[in-house]
């Protein structure tokens, strides 16, 4: 996926970088692990947003045809072994957004004892 995102710009990449690092940089899978490097797994999180990036989930379940088999691994643990919901609730949308820490911010700063 990197190589064909920067196929225009690879020769800004090696100028940046040089051609050790952008060969690395573009060799480089998941969370930095290379695609050959199966018997070391990191960042798991990194795996479940791959696989929800490159899969084609259907019935929001997380069986699809592509994908990454770790992540996909990893988010039937969640919801088949745990109960642990991963399609989101009403508040999960408050971690990500910047919006939502501006407005805790202000509130506390006028209204301290509020909170």
């Amino acid at each position: 996926i990197r190589t064909e995102l920067v196929a225009d710009d690879y020769d800004k990449l090696v100028s940046r970088m040089g051609d050790y690092n952008a060969d690395k940089f573009l060799e480089s899978g998941v969370a930095g692990i290379p695609s050959s490097q199966t018997y070391n797994v990191k960042c798991i999180h990194a795996q479940v947003a791959d696989h929800l990036c490159r899969s084609s989930q259907s019935n929001n379940t997380n069986t699809s045809t592509e994908g990454n088999v770790i992540g996909e691994h990893a988010l039937n643990i969640l919801q088949n072994q745990r109960g642990v919901p991963t399609s989101g609730n009403d508040v999960c949308w408050q971690q990500c957004s910047l919006i939502h820490e501006q407005l805790c911010f202000l509130i506390t700063s006028f209204w301290p004892n509020n909170i």
